[in-house]
């Protein structure tokens, strides 16, 4: 039992969440390094699109998820803030992308974040988050998500949450999900306003 048991708890703590490249399908703008500045803009804080399977648009279930939660401190946010709250991109080389939180012109919060610019045109953050309660696999759970990020064909930010969460009770009784959820942030100016 000993031999079984060690195998099953590294395929439990290594499993983590995976992108779906459906939910973006055809609406990405494929960036190469060169083109990472064209991220730099002032976006809206709510999305304009969410993406459902192959790409396509799910009119009937837009929601009013924030911008970047897991790294942006937005607090609640409601829709008459959503009108007065923007997110700047800022790139500060090849690797880093500055955030800028701004209600009504005045930066609430910032972050700035490591990634690399992959094959398929989008930005991958190094910065995953992950979390424990328990003990895995033993009485516990672990969460795991990450994010990446890019452009739509109109110019729009496009942004894929990543998520699995896996729990057990003496590697026996486990149960686990993930999943992805992928949006369109409408883009309000081009180029970074703030200094």
């Amino acid at each position: 039992m000993k031999n079984l048991s060690l195998p099953f708890l590294l395929l439990c703590i290594t499993s983590c969440a995976t992108y779906n490249q459906n939910k973006i399908g055809f609406n990405n703008q494929k960036l190469v390094k060169c083109q990472l500045q064209i991220l730099e803009g002032l976006y809206r804080i709510t999305p304009k699109h969410e993406y459902g399977y192959h790409g396509f648009i799910v009119e009937d279930s837009i929601t009013q998820e924030p911008i970047l939660p897991n790294y942006l401190h937005l607090g609640s946010v409601v829709s008459e803030d959503g009108q007065k709250t923007f997110l700047e991109i800022k790139v500060v080389d090849h690797e880093h992308l500055k955030f800028l939180l701004l209600r009504e012109n005045q930066v609430v919060d910032s972050i700035k974040i490591r990634g690399v610019l992959k094959d398929n045109g989008m930005f991958h953050f190094k910065d995953n988050t992950s979390s424990s309660q328990g003990i895995p696999g033993l009485a516990g759970s672990i969460q795991h998500s990450k994010t990446r990020l890019g452009l739509t064909k109109n110019g729009d930010l496009l942004v894929q949450y990543a998520y699995s969460q896996y729990g057990a009770f003496l590697m026996i009784f486990g149960d686990g999900r993930g999943g992805n959820d992928t949006y369109s942030f409408e883009r309000i100016i081009e180029k970074s306003l703030s200094k």
